[in-house]
């Protein structure tokens, strides 16, 4: 299977974690305000997924089948902070929060804008194309906002 280009093409797929264990259905990808692209993806999690946990795309890959496989175990993603879904956006304490879950020192720095070295990591889309022209300034909510749910041209 050929490898999509773009993050639309990962909404209502499934992640899966390095084992090969099936996470979630991928519901919307987030963008990052001050590294200038998609950082998160949101996974439903759980029985009849109740739960939506962000997860970082830091070390990310596909699989043979095109599948996203997510640098961190399933029972890591489901058991991460809770993040309302319906909110579409995340301010600097709560993603640090989600860092300091997924094993992270979260620090502000200029050349990995806080994300340290696994900002360098290779990712599954690191042959994507996305536009931030698809975030409109009316949706930003707060200065401290830095996650904001991407928009797809549908």
């Amino acid at each position: 299977m050929t490898r999509t280009q773009s993050y639309d093409s990962w909404v209502g797929t499934d992640a899966y974690d390095p084992s090969g264990d099936k996470i979630g259905e991928i519901t919307d990808v987030f963008y990052d305000e001050v590294t200038g692209r998609p950082e998160w993806v949101a996974v439903k999690t759980g029985f009849f997924g109740m739960k939506t946990s962000l997860v970082p795309l830091q070390a990310s890959s596909t699989d043979s089948d095109g599948h996203l496989v997510l640098n961190y175990t399933k029972a890591q993603v489901k058991d991460a902070p809770n993040f309302d879904p319906d909110y579409g956006t995340l301010d600097v304490t709560e993603e640090r929060k989600l860092w300091k879950h997924y094993g992270y020192n979260w620090e502000l720095r200029d050349k990995d804008y806080g994300y340290g070295r696994q900002y360098q990591e290779p990712r599954a889309d690191k042959d994507f194309t996305y536009a931030t022209s698809r975030m409109s300034a009316g949706q930003r909510q707060a200065d401290d906002v830095r996650l904001q749910r991407y928009r797809f041209d549908r």
